[in-house]
């Protein structure tokens, strides 16, 4: 029971917010090649972090990586590919999902910035 109150601790400092989506594939046999993303669970409160790492190119350079992680409660599910619409401080971050880490206290997922939406 002591992670049930630590998520709902965590939860109630959450100030951002996201939308999951999910791709929704073409019904069988049909013609349409075409994949849409369907909200699965929106108004989800959520903390987005963003690390920034210099990394080398190989050629004496250094390239920059920004690293997103977006921190919400265990029972929350979210699929490695699926697409994440975070707002945090009146700002919209368009993310993709990478393997998530369940903990008791919160759920973990890495996430890279969609370059076109």
């Amino acid at each position: 029971m002591v992670a049930a109150s630590m998520a709902d601790l965590l939860d109630s400092r959450r100030e951002d917010s996201c939308t999951i989506q999910r791709v929704q594939r073409a019904a069988a046999g049909s013609l349409d090649r075409n994949e849409q993303y369907v909200d699965v669970k929106t108004r989800v409160h959520c903390h987005l972090s963003l690390k920034t790492m210099s990394v080398p190119d190989g050629v004496g350079r250094y390239q920059v990586i920004n690293i997103f992680q977006v921190f919400t409660r265990p029972e929350i599910e979210i699929k490695q590919g699926d697409r994440l619409i975070v707002t945090k401080q009146g700002l919209t971050y368009v993310l993709t999902a990478g393997k998530a880490i369940r903990y008791g206290s919160h759920l973990e997922v890495t996430c890279q910035e969609v370059a076109d939406v």
